[in-house]
C-alpha cells in the first residue's frame, strides 16, 4: 500500500548522491572523520535546500513536492553572487525574488507508482503449457491408489 511512497525516499537518495555532488569524486576526504564531515555537510545542504523549497512553496501556495530540486539548485547557484554583493536592505528583496523563482521551478505531475500484483512468468528451459495440456485425460477408473503411488514414485 505504501510502495509508491518509497519513491520519495529514493528521490532523496538521488538528490544527495547525484545532484549535490560537486566533483567527479563523491567524497574527497581521505580520513574517516573527513568522510563523516562531508556526509554531514551534504545532508545539511540538502536540508537547507529543501527548507528553502518549503518556504517558497508555502509563500506561493503550492505543495513542496511540486517544486524541482535541480531547478532550485540552479536558481540558488545563479543568485549567490547577487546575494553576496547586496546590501542588507537589498538582500530582503532579493530573497523574496529568490523564493518566487524557486516557486516557478515546477516538476511535471507525478504519476502514481504502483504495479498490479500478478504472478511473474518464471523463465524455464521447458516450453510453456498450452491450453490443450491443461485438459489431461482422467485416470482410469480401475487403477488402485497403491498402483498409482507406485507409478509416481
Amino acid at each position: 500500500m505504501l510502495f509508491h511512497e518509497r519513491w520519495h525516499v529514493e528521490l532523496v537518495f538521488d538528490e544527495v548522491k547525484t545532484h549535490l555532488r560537486l566533483s567527479a569524486r563523491t567524497l574527497r576526504s581521505r580520513t574517516p572523520e573527513g568522510v563523516v564531515q562531508e556526509v554531514y555537510g551534504l545532508l545539511l545542504t540538502h536540508i537547507a535546500i529543501r527548507t528553502l523549497m518549503l518556504e517558497a512553496a508555502t509563500a506561493a501556495g503550492v505543495a513542496p513536492t511540486q517544486l524541482s530540486f535541480t531547478g532550485t539548485i540552479r536558481v540558488i547557484d545563479e543568485s549567490l553572487p547577487a546575494l553576496s554583493l547586496a546590501s542588507p536592505t537589498q538582500r530582503a528583496l532579493l530573497i523574496q525574488h529568490l523564493f518566487a523563482e524557486i516557486a516557478a521551478q515546477r516538476v511535471p505531475a507525478q504519476r502514481l507508482r504502483f504495479q498490479a500484483r500478478v504472478v511473474k512468468r518464471v523463465r524455464s528451459k521447458y516450453e510453456r503449457k498450452l491450453p490443450i495440456h491443461l485438459k489431461a485425460p482422467p485416470l482410469e477408473a480401475g487403477i488402485d491408489f497403491k498402483d498409482f503411488i507406485a507409478l509416481v514414485t
